[in-house]
């Protein structure tokens, strides 16, 4: 299942960065400066169960326990650029100095639930953040040529509601966007 509820907040499994705490403003800030971050979650600590499911792909550190690390949620960019750079250090043997430095704070990449940011929920109660509708918008242009009669014809999408349609349209192609609209819309 792709999101779940916790005291009326939609948590979403989305791409984290495990991070030693004492490492994580750094991380924070150079992904930040990068635009690698999710802003519409929170940071927070690492789960047990995700952390462990993770893949570590830094090589060159001890790993942490769980209740030592933080994640910070960020795009799935970001997870592709980490990932990316440490397979290439550790097919050539190249030394740490040749990595962007933000990548040396991170010890593990997962997904993990994440609640939403205060700015995400302030967006959400207003009708939905612009970032998600203009995701949801290029994405939905990919999937049928550019018909996007809900969003013409005012209809607002919750949080879970986003989720599960962006969730089909990756995984479901046999589908229209707005038949995956209408029936996601049905289910409230």
């Amino acid at each position: 299942m792709c999101s779940r509820t916790h005291t009326s907040q939609v948590l979403i499994l989305v791409p984290v960065l495990f991070v030693q705490r004492r490492d994580a403003k750094q991380l924070k800030n150079a992904l930040e400066a990068a635009s690698l971050i999710d802003e519409d979650r929170r940071m927070g600590s690492a789960d047990p169960v995700a952390y462990s499911q993770s893949s570590c792909t830094h090589s060159s550190m001890d790993e942490p326990p769980s209740d030592e690390c933080i994640c910070i949620p960020v795009l799935e960019e970001c997870i592709n650029e980490y990932e990316e750079c440490h397979a290439r250090v550790d097919a050539s043997k190249v030394d740490d100095a040749n990595v962007s430095e933000w990548t040396n704070l991170v010890v593990k990449s997962g997904r993990q639930f994440c609640t939403p940011s205060a700015s995400a929920l302030a967006k959400s109660s207003q009708g939905g953040s612009r970032r998600r509708r203009r995701q949801y918008t290029s994405t939905s242009e990919k999937t049928d040529g550019g018909s996007n009669s809900h969003l013409k014809a005012g209809k607002k999408l919750t949080m879970l509601q986003e989720a599960l349609v962006e969730m089909m349209l990756r995984n479901v192609s046999s589908f229209s966007s707005d038949e995956i609209v209408q029936a996601v819309t049905s289910l409230s």
